[in-house]
């Protein structure tokens, strides 16, 4: 019998995407957003589909698949 495959699990690096999009305050003003928006995004491992969108749409040749990075915590849950 074939050993059950470990799903691998995936969550965005925020803070690697903020970075990569000017700094936290410049991606706040250019989604017009408050300033600390993209802290939360940080802070909680998500934000809305939308804002995947407006950064697209912002920088079309970015591609958000680069930002996924495999989850070693697990289940996609963030570290305490």
């Amino acid at each position: 019998m074939q050993a059950l495959k470990e799903k691998k699990m995936y969550k965005i690096n925020f803070s690697r995407l903020i970075n990569d999009f000017g700094g936290a305050s410049t991606v706040a003003r250019k989604i017009k957003k408050a300033r600390t928006i993209p802290y939360q995004w940080v802070k909680k491992g998500k934000c809305s589909t939308k804002v995947l969108e407006e950064l697209k749409n912002i920088n079309p040749t970015c591609s958000i698949d680069d930002y996924f990075e495999e989850d070693n915590n697990g289940k996609g849950k963030r570290k305490a």
